[in-house]
């Protein structure tokens, strides 16, 4: 017999599943973007309203540049936090839904934005989009309560590119996770079906 949803019984397996199925729908939408990193560039601060979005968008033209990672429309603009705390950058990059009242990043070594797992942002909704990053600052004053810019930042920038690119296993740690996620799936309904038997 195939499980599906609709024929497990017990609500709270129906409802871990479902929760498990939209976790991993959403992972797999956070794909590697090379062409974004090309459009990253650090910036001192980020947009604080939908105007001045608006103003950097239009600036950065994400619509403009040549990628091939989705479709035009979908290469929108981003001002986000970096893996380590100590940066804004802007970036054109596919948009993602941020999970877990966290603050959203730019991954150099994943070449994609995701939720920045160190980072608790209680003015975060459970969900939302990255490209909306400007609607919860106070995932920017984490930065700039860790670090002060200089303006000739030229050293900082080429010690951040390095550290970050030594960041390959994201994407792999995630894969192993949902493997054992799903592992520990089958052996509870295995469980369930043997206690009914």
């Amino acid at each position: 017999m195939i499980v599906t949803i609709d024929n497990i019984k017990e609500p709270n397996m129906k409802n871990v599943l479902e929760v498990f199925i939209l976790f991993i729908s959403i992972k797999s939408s956070t794909q590697q973007c090379s062409d974004s990193k090309k459009t990253m560039e650090y910036v001192p601060s980020c947009p604080r309203s939908r105007a001045e979005w608006n103003a950097a968008s239009d600036f950065k033209k994400c619509a403009n540049v040549q990628q091939t990672c989705v479709q035009q429309s979908e290469f929108v603009y981003h001002c986000v936090i970096n893996t380590y705390l100590n940066a804004t950058v802007e970036v054109c990059a596919p948009a993602v839904d941020i999970l877990g009242q966290k603050c959203a990043e730019y991954n150099t070594g994943g070449e994609r934005i995701q939720e920045h797992s160190k980072t608790n942002c209680s003015t975060c909704p459970f969900r939302y989009l990255s490209s909306d990053s400007y609607l919860y600052q106070e995932c920017y004053r984490i930065i700039h309560s860790n670090v002060t810019l200089s303006n000739d930042n030229s050293n900082c920038d080429s010690k951040i590119r390095e550290s970050e690119e030594d960041n390959p296993y994201v994407a792999a740690t995630w894969v192993l996770f949902s493997i054992l996620v799903i592992i520990v799936f089958i052996i509870v309904v295995r469980c369930i079906r043997s206690r009914k038997s």
